[in-house]
């Protein structure tokens, strides 16, 4: 469904619905957010200051078909809201935004984004614009396992996971794979003497370098198209018996947040759990 006016969002394991959470577990996280509050057993709303929001936790049959009378207490297998635009954006556009609501009061929407995020990294589910105002169908906003492209001077030889991180200093960083499986110590090396890029470490006999920044020459791509960009470059690291690793740094907030809301969370855990 499309609207100008509201974004139709939803949030699931997969299309077939195949994955459910407990009721009862899923309501008590949603009740940790500070944006939304309950507003039945089976919904929530937003509170005063966050935009419009109506949330429906579901029991559905199908992704097509379905009605806010699909409930059960036991198990959830989809999430549906509704949110005000407040203004002709998508939540793609990694821009801060702001929006006047009621109050003057002036809203973000990486904000908004960043907390449906956060509810589907803790299911660690989809979540999904079921249209966007440029036609896109069904477009993936956030999921938990994507993959990113790398790009070398305009030529795509690798993807990585960006599985790792340390978010109170904006990293990401990931192990290489590279599209031609011969690549490595030799080209890295080659790379960084034609374009005069110095190395951190250099080793030819155990054929091991990394490199200082890249970030003129490289480029990681996320599945939407957005460049994974930080202020403190990006550089490789690795060896040609072991792996490579790529790791971007400092990349800013709340950029870092929805990009990877699972390392937040797991640096968060780490310090809970102390």
């Amino acid at each position: 469904m499309y609207s100008d006016r509201y974004y139709y969002l939803n949030i699931y394991k997969d299309e077939e619905l195949s994955s459910d959470i407990d009721t009862n577990k899923l309501r008590e996280f949603i009740l940790t957010l500070p944006e939304l509050e309950q507003d039945g057993a089976f919904s929530f709303k937003n509170k005063e200051g966050f935009p419009f929001t109506t949330l429906h936790i579901l029991n559905a049959k199908s992704i097509n078909s379905w009605s806010s009378d699909d409930t059960d207490f036991e198990k959830t297998n989809l999430i549906s809201i509704i949110c005000s635009k407040g203004k002709d954006v998508n939540f793609e556009n990694t821009k801060l935004i702001p929006v006047m609501f009621s109050k003057e009061e002036y809203i973000d929407f990486e904000h908004v984004k960043t907390v449906f995020i956060k509810i589907a990294a803790f299911l660690n589910w989809t979540l999904v614009e079921e249209e966007t105002d440029d036609g896109l169908e069904n477009y993936k906003i956030w999921h938990p396992n994507k993959v990113y492209k790398v790009f070398l001077d305009g030529l795509e030889i690798a993807t990585t996971k960006l599985e790792r991180g340390d978010s109170p200093m904006g990293v990401a960083s990931g192990v290489l794979n590279f599209k031609d499986k011969n690549f490595g110590y030799k080209e890295i090396k080659e790379f960084c003497i034609k374009n005069n890029i110095e190395t951190s470490m250099d080793e030819p006999e155990d054929k091991c370098i990394s490199t200082m920044s890249l970030e003129n020459n490289l480029k990681i791509i996320n599945e939407n198209g957005v460049e994974i960009k930080g202020i403190g470059g990006v550089n490789i690291s690795g060896m040609d018996f072991d792996w490579y690793e790529i790791a971007i740094l400092g990349i800013s907030y709340p950029f870092y947040e929805n990009e990877f809301p699972k390392h937040v969370k797991a640096y968060e855990n780490y310090f809970k759990n102390k």
